[in-house]
């Protein structure tokens, strides 16, 4: 049977699924796919895709480059079998077309993290400062800071 609402459903869905599977258009659509991408390997404990989205130009204050950086990130992933990762965007600005400054507050723990359950999490909470560029259509990260936090730094302003 071919009802009026079944026909409707699979154009629907096809578009969802077109949606769901193009690029991201917008810079900040691009910027929001390089947050995720990096809470999913971090979440992973995977070097390799870290180590991907930092730029070879990366330097911070503590005068760190990639190579640091990235032997930082797997210190840490063999120091934690498990990691669970939360964040909040706080702001995304850009002050020239392909250079992103962005906040974000993250939250890590051995056990799965919630919005609902955030403040009963037995974790680490750093605000993070982050600076993303455009190089060859791919947002790298350029620079980070980031220190321990509380956990107002989730709340919405």
């Amino acid at each position: 049977m071919n009802t009026p609402q079944q026909r409707l459903l699979l154009p629907l869905l096809c578009l969802l699924i077109l949606f769901g599977c193009s690029e991201p258009s917008t810079p900040e659509q691009q910027v929001n796919k390089w947050l995720d991408d990096a809470e999913t390997a971090v979440e992973n404990r995977d070097t390799s895709d870290f180590a991907r989205l930092v730029s070879a130009d990366y330097r911070d204050d503590g005068n760190r480059n990639k190579q640091i950086l990235t032997r930082m990130a797997t210190g840490y992933f063999l120091q934690h079998q498990t990691i669970h990762a939360f964040t909040h965007v706080q702001s995304v600005y850009f002050p020239e077309p392909d250079l992103a400054e962005v906040r974000v507050a993250a939250a890590v723990a051995d056990t799965p993290i919630y919005a609902k359950t955030l403040g009963s999490v037995h974790g680490s909470f750093y605000q993070l400062e982050l600076r993303l560029k455009k190089q060859d259509d791919n947002w790298l990260l350029t620079h980070a800071r980031w220190q321990r936090a509380g956990l107002e730094a989730f709340s919405e302003d």
